[in-house]
């Protein structure tokens, strides 16, 4: 029956309902080893999501969904077999996009260097990835995320943070200058810095007690948003607006009160 489930049903819906072995998710349906080949054929078929209209981000979707899949719900002994059929995997993992902390290939370098399926090549890869966009104030999510941390020696982790307080936080002014010279027309300045000024409160953390750093990050967050303030346009003043007086609706023939069966001549107190 469960084969008839998984020939029969669509990848995308597969993928939210079973596990490739039992990794502890409770309710999940485990694919046992037998139909392991079974499932890498359709997770083969997996279609861009349909939950997006634009092409570029049907595929994002897609893969989206099934890397979440390999790292959240596949055994071990699966994402070997699934490494053997697919090795081009291992590429997509070792150099992730920006956005770390979305990307999905992100949970999956760290499930797969939890499990020793992360080649060591691959590992330096994705850690001279990241530490880059760092270093160059594209993502520094780095700095901080304890799990990304796991995929890096102490040595390459110091060698890192370095790097980002000597060639990124002197030069934070022109990274934060080239940022705000990207707004688009009709964007709101305050959703435009954001991601600026998340990463100004990631270095103010990683640099928490080396004060001339601080001095740096905070003068840049001050000027980030003096320039969000410029930038906003003021909302046109209205008058105040007059409220006329709204007649109630005339009473029909029709309309009785409650009290009408009332006899008015009625004594009050029912004598």
């Amino acid at each position: 029956m469960l084969g008839i489930y998984i020939r029969g049903s669509a990848p995308e819906a597969i993928v939210d309902q079973v596990t490739c072995g039992d990794v502890g998710i409770e309710k999940a349906v485990i694919v046992p080893k037998p139909l392991y080949p079974l499932m890498l054929t359709r997770l083969h078929e997996f279609a861009p999501s349909k939950d997006y209209k634009n092409p570029a981000l049907s595929r994002w979707g897609a893969k989206r969904a099934l890397q979440g899949f390999l790292a959240g719900r596949c055994s071990k002994e699966f994402l070997a077999l699934y490494l053997e059929k697919n090795p081009g995997l291992l590429d997509d993992v070792s150099d992730p996009g920006l956005f770390l902390d979305t990307v999905p290939e992100v949970d999956l370098a760290e499930r797969l260097h939890e499990l020793k399926l992360l080649p060591e090549d691959n590992r330096k890869k994705f850690v001279k990835a990241v530490s880059t966009y760092a270093i160059q104030g594209d993502d520094v999510y780095a700095l901080n995320d304890g799990g990304i941390r796991k995929l890096f020696t102490d040595d390459e982790f110091d060698d890192m943070v370095r790097q980002v307080r000597t060639k990124l936080l002197p030069r934070l002014d022109g990274v934060r200058s080239d940022w705000e010279s990207n707004h688009r027309s009709g964007e709101p300045p305050e959703e435009h810095m954001q991601v600026m000024l998340e990463t100004f409160d990631r270095l103010k953390e990683r640099f928490e007690g080396d004060e001339d750093a601080i001095k740096i990050i905070e003068r840049e967050t001050r000027r980030a948003n003096e320039w969000i303030g410029e930038h906003t346009p003021d909302e046109p003043e209205r008058s105040p607006r007059k409220l006329g007086k709204v007649a109630g609706p005339e009473k029909t023939q029709s309309e009785r009160s409650i009290f009408d069966d009332i006899d008015a001549d009625e004594d009050p107190e029912g004598e």
